[in-house]
């Protein structure tokens, strides 16, 4: 090998988005225009690193087999079950070009994934979501440029839990959902202060649920979460799809306890009493996850400093591009 390898970055991003019925269209045609492009880029390459989906993947691949250039796609999710719901979503707002356009693609992917060299993933669970592969697991980095040298004791309130989630994805909602429905008398009786960030077109509806409880705030998109981090006095996390998410990542940069269920991604990302808490969705043990950090003292201090070591060693960028430059030596 000559070690031709590309980075693709063939275009600013240009995925699916299923609320942008016009930016969409937009969005597949840019695509298509990109082939002689993606032509070009591959045919002097000995192998392409990508992590775009869409026509560009699916271009990408069939152009690769025919010039014999492999192609090893970084994945950070399972992006054949997000066409799914965006599918679902499209024909319930009865946005039927969205419907056929996402339906494409879905088929798509299942036909192009299998046809790529490997996956970059996060997570080993990552892997068991996907059709099979070969693979390599690279973490995710977060960038720690924002000061931490705030006095975590000065700013941070016990009763306030922070949650972060997508809203446009049903498993990623519901355990957090059924926490808040299950434990609404919990939440009052210990006078805490639910504050969920996150955007989607789950969220109106979720936020419905409980609009007369004062205890449980919707905040929507937000700029300023690092000022909910400095606040927070535990960060919940309850989903049934992250493959490795970044907020448990930013939690730990920012010095936040962090209580998540030991599924998916974060039973990678969480060590059980030393980094954080792990427990059992629609389970008791939440709830006394909970109450053993506000009243634990030393177990919250403990799983506050490993977890700040572990991201501020393990998922810095140079650590990251470390594990990267494994992988290109590989190739």
């Amino acid at each position: 090998m000559s070690n031709q390898i590309s980075l693709t970055n063939y275009s600013p991003d240009v995925g699916f988005n299923s609320e942008l019925d016009e930016k969409f269209l937009y969005r597949v045609i840019l695509n298509l225009l990109l082939i002689p492009k993606i032509i070009g880029k591959l045919w002097s390459k000995d192998a392409v690193i990508t992590d775009k989906f869409g026509p560009v993947l699916w271009i990408s691949t069939i152009v690769g087999r025919v010039l014999h250039v492999p192609i090893y796609v970084r994945l950070r999710g399972n992006p054949v079950y997000e066409e799914t719901e965006h599918i679902k979503y499209a024909k319930q707002k009865n946005k039927y070009i969205m419907w056929l356009l996402h339906g494409v693609n879905y088929y798509l992917l299942t036909i192009t994934l299998p046809l790529t060299e490997a996956y970059i993933l996060p997570s080993e669970w990552t892997k068991e979501q996907l059709p099979e592969n070969n693979y390599y697991i690279v973490p995710t980095p977060i960038r720690q440029t924002t000061s931490v040298s705030y006095s975590r004791k000065s700013s941070m309130n016990e009763k306030n839990i922070v949650c972060v989630t997508n809203f446009d994805f049903k498993k990623k909602v519901e355990p957090l959902l059924y926490f808040l429905e299950e434990n609404i008398d919990f939440i009052e009786k210990q006078n805490l202060n639910v504050q969920i960030l996150g955007d989607g077109y789950l969220l109106e509806e979720t936020k419905s649920k409980f609009a007369d409880n004062d205890n449980i705030e919707f905040l929507g998109f937000r700029n300023d979460v690092v000022d909910y981090y400095k606040t927070a006095g535990i960060f919940l996390h309850l989903s049934k799809l992250d493959a490795y998410p970044t907020v448990v990542l930013e939690a730990f940069f920012h010095q936040v306890p962090v209580i998540t269920n030991a599924q998916c991604g974060m039973k990678e990302q969480v060590e059980h009493r030393k980094s954080g808490l792990l427990v059992n969705l629609n389970n008791p043990e939440i709830k006394a996850a909970i109450t053993e950090i506000q009243t634990n003292g030393a177990l919250r201090e403990q799983i506050i400093e490993n977890a700040f070591y572990q991201v501020t060693t393990e998922n810095t960028i140079r650590n990251v591009c470390d594990e990267f430059n494994t992988v290109l030596s590989d190739i």
